[in-house]
């Protein structure tokens, strides 16, 4: 028998006892399956992880005012899904940099910790949760939102405001 790689493994496997049980043809069916679709260059995936932020997490951010506009992305790459939490709130402040000082301060007596800040954003950490972390900053482009509601978005923004107000767009997502 002269073979190379994985197309050996087939062969070995076709020559497993032809008086196998249902269990072992469905295993030697899977394993010829597997090895063909390896041969052929596809990905074959066994584990699936889904890395999704605590909905404690989300609850408590939703809770720093109101929360104008909100939306779940979901990237998946290799063999694990990245769930993103993005949300638009209103802390009732007129100027962007008060605005971002509130969400610090509120996130901050809840145990929240600051990793990175400047004038336009801030990162933060759940204490909580060590892998939950948050971006926040101006709310600038709406690429995070799906093009459909872009102008619901703007619609509800202007509908809560009733004097000068800043929005700040916090997004959530959890690491590892």
């Amino acid at each position: 028998m002269r073979s190379v790689g994985k197309v050996a493994v087939v062969v070995l496997v076709m020559r497993i006892d032809h008086r196998a049980t249902r269990f072992w043809r469905a295993v030697r069916t899977a394993v010829v399956t597997c090895a063909l679709m390896s041969s052929l260059g596809c990905e074959v995936q066994l584990f699936h992880t889904r890395s999704e932020v605590d909905p404690a997490a989300v609850r408590e951010v939703s809770a720093l005012g109101v929360v104008v506009a909100r939306t779940t992305q979901e990237l998946s790459y290799e063999n694990t899904t990245m769930v993103i939490e993005t949300m638009i709130s209103d802390v009732g402040r007129s100027d962007f940099a008060e605005a971002l000082d509130v969400v610090r301060d509120r996130l901050r007596e809840r145990g929240w910790v600051v990793t990175d800040a400047g004038l336009n954003h801030l990162d933060m950490r759940s204490a909580e949760s060590a892998d939950v972390r948050l971006d926040a900053g101006f709310p600038s482009l709406l690429a995070s939102f799906p093009a459909e509601q872009h102008a619901e978005i703007a619609k509800a923004m202007k509908a809560t405001v009733t004097g000068a107000h800043a929005y700040v767009m916090v997004t959530l997502t959890r690491a590892g």
